[in-house]
């Protein structure tokens, strides 16, 4: 009886130091995009800052939001760095994603040089990628604007669409940080710069299923993401300028021309934003509900 206990206590012990080597080792997935959002949670994986803060990520890079989306559905990933219309339509799928924080969306929309500025749109071709915040930014534009007949091209790859407004394909496109800068520079124009505008809808999202099971390692994402963006307002980008190049897939010369301002630090997205997002999709008859604001965005405490 008392060989028996002993074997039973040491397999309780076994388990529990099992348990608690897996939660040591659990890591945080997240997918992220080749624009300037992605910066911070770049550099916070490159300059240590996860791990000071005792917590273990992996960044998987992306060149299309389709590729970013499979692999979530693969459940390859815990969070990705998104928007309000993406966050609204995995809700639609039955996928309970939400909003951790905002993050740096620079967009701009560029035009060829015979495109008068957005009113001159009207009958051309503008590339975007379909069901996106990007569509969702420009059909807000042109709403405002009332610029009719514009022909939205779908083209999800971000540097597909450089090359295709480069070689005058199409018309005008949107574009993130740096790749509006770097098409400026190879003679296109800024039509509209989206941070002069009241549409903020870029952020980061997480499961909530994890986010409910992972508060205190989130909120430690959260502080070293922070760290990263005042490394990135006090550090000129000369010094980082290679990393981003390399892991984030953006070009060189673009980054170093892009006037990034202050980053701002990440916070809960303004619920007008998110009413006016939910309000979108609705029109366009993509999803057939409004979702209260409590439901979109994550509560740590």
């Amino acid at each position: 009886m008392k060989k028996a206990l002993l074997i039973l206590a040491a397999t309780v012990t076994l388990v529990l130091s099992g348990c608690a080597k897996d939660k040591e080792s659990s890591v945080i997935r997240i997918g992220v995009m080749p624009d300037v959002a992605t910066m911070p949670y770049c550099l916070a994986l490159e300059n240590g800052y996860f791990k000071e803060e005792g917590i273990d990520v992996q960044i998987q890079y992306f060149k299309s939001a389709q590729d970013r989306e499979s692999a979530l559905q693969a459940n390859q990933l815990d969070g990705i760095s998104s928007d309000l219309v993406n966050l609204f339509l995995l809700k639609k799928n039955g996928m309970d994603y939400r909003a951790l924080s905002t993050t740096y969306g620079m967009f701009k929309i560029v035009g060829n040089q015979d495109v008068s500025g957005i009113e001159g749109l009207s009958g051309k071709k503008i590339g975007l990628s379909t069901n996106t915040m990007m569509e969702y930014i420009v059909d807000s534009v042109l709403e405002e604007k009332g610029v009719p007949g514009v022909e939205k091209v779908n083209i999800p790859a971000i540097p597909a669409r450089l090359e295709m407004i480069n070689s005058n394909q199409i018309d005008a496109a949107i574009m993130p940080e740096p790749f509006a800068t770097t098409a400026i520079n190879a003679a296109q124009k800024e039509l509209l710069d989206m941070t002069d505008t009241d549409l903020r809808s870029t952020i980061f999202l997480f499961s909530n299923e994890f986010a409910q099971s992972h508060k205190d390692e989130l909120k430690k994402f959260s502080k070293a993401v922070d760290r990263a963006i005042d490394y990135i307002n006090e550090t000129d980008k000369s010094v980082y300028v290679d990393i981003i190049t390399e892991k984030v897939g953006v070009q060189k010369e673009g980054l170093l021309a892009t006037d990034l301002g202050t980053f701002p630090k990440p916070q809960l997205p303004d619920r007008a934003n998110v009413e006016r997002a939910n309000a979108w999709l609705i029109s366009k008859g993509n999803i057939d509900k409004t979702i209260p604001y409590e439901e979109t965005i994550l509560d740590l405490k």
